[in-house]
């Protein structure tokens, strides 16, 4: 175990482990780590994940190299890779400010009883979805933290705080949101549906919000000339979030808003970057499938388009998307309008 870790640490900047970190006999992770590096923690107050531990053991040039050592249960080493190591990973490539949250935090509305556990608070495993205006969140059964099935349909994880007892079916509760919500039968309401999100957008209004990143004239003549046929409100402002977060506030109303908002400019992996794709992360529900064409569609552009940041998804009945700066924009549109 000892000269697996090492080795791992030569060349890798984050190493993650699962199993071997609890009490016993056989669990070395943390033995080894104290001899290695700084043991930061070997438990956690939580369910599942309590021998979850983190490490940094310094590289030969003394920079500190991160160590998560995961439960080997299959659901505690899923939600801790997903509460520990995925947002640790995230950060470092460069994606929001080190404080914004990498996972949507919302209220949701339990839709049958839960448990509580009397010592410990648990990250329940439900499936979110959009329900008359609200987010509902089905618990998918069982905890018990061997129970794979528990996380076959999980795009979210419960805040079920550490009491005695059971909330009620209807109780609000804090959820963060690892996927997207899965909409009703009819989509989400008073939006398009999802497949074809902006399938009729052409005869509809729609709002160009340049930011002052957005240099080339080109593409955004490209931009206007794809949209050609709805009316077009066009406004420019300077890449920052409160600033952007105003516009989109005022196009993207419950009552009258525009049917599609598009964001043109570099979002990538600087601070100001990471503030605006957090604001507008946290001001719309996330259509994945429209962030995965645009991405799709740019990375036939260059491949720098993994070093931009996407935000695609529903302010109420407004779909919100961020375009990258490039010649290929017009192309973009035209998929998601068509």
């Amino acid at each position: 175990v000892r000269a697996t870790i090492a080795d791992a640490f030569k060349f890798a900047d984050v190493v993650i482990t699962s199993g071997g970190v609890s009490r016993g006999n056989k669990d070395y992770i943390k033995e080894v780590l104290e001899e290695l590096g700084e043991l930061h923690f070997g438990e956690m107050c939580m369910k599942p994940g309590k021998p979850s531990t983190f490490a940094t053991v310094k590289s030969a040039e003394n920079q500190p190299r991160l160590f998560f050592g995961l439960p080997g249960n299959p659901v505690s080493c899923f939600v801790t890779f997903k509460l520990l190591a995925a947002p640790a990973i995230l950060k470092l490539a460069g994606m929001g400010s080190l404080r914004s949250p990498v996972y949507p935090r919302v209220d949701a509305v339990l839709c049958q009883p839960v448990q509580m556990d009397p010592v410990r608070p648990e990250y329940h495993r439900a499936r979110a979805r959009w329900d008359s205006g609200r987010i509902v969140a089905e618990s998918t059964g069982f905890q018990r933290s061997s129970r794979i099935a528990s996380i076959a349909e999980t795009n979210c994880l419960l805040e079920i705080p550490k009491a005695s007892g059971t909330l009620a079916k209807g109780t609000v509760v804090k959820a963060l949101l690892l996927g997207g919500l899965r909409p009703e039968a009819e989509g989400f309401p008073s939006a398009p549906q999802a497949q074809t999100a902006l399938g009729s957008c052409k005869r509809r209004r729609v709002g160009l919000l340049l930011l002052d990143t957005a240099q080339s004239s080109k593409v955004t003549e490209v931009l206007r000339a794809s949209l050609d046929g709805p009316e077009l409100r066009e406004e420019r402002r300077p890449k920052e979030a409160e600033a952007v977060k105003k516009v989109v506030e005022s196009w993207c109303q419950e009552k009258n808003g525009l049917d599609l908002v598009l964001v043109l400019g570099e979002l990538g992996v600087g601070n100001k970057d990471a503030e605006v794709v957090d604001t507008l992360r946290n001001m719309v529900i996330a259509a994945e499938n429209v962030a995965d064409l645009i991405l799709h569609e740019a990375l036939k552009e260059t491949p720098l388009a993994m070093l931009t940041c996407t935000v695609a998804g529903y302010r109420h009945s407004t779909l919100l998307a961020t375009l990258p700066d490039a010649p290929g924009v017009g192309q973009i549109c035209k998929l998601i309008t068509s």
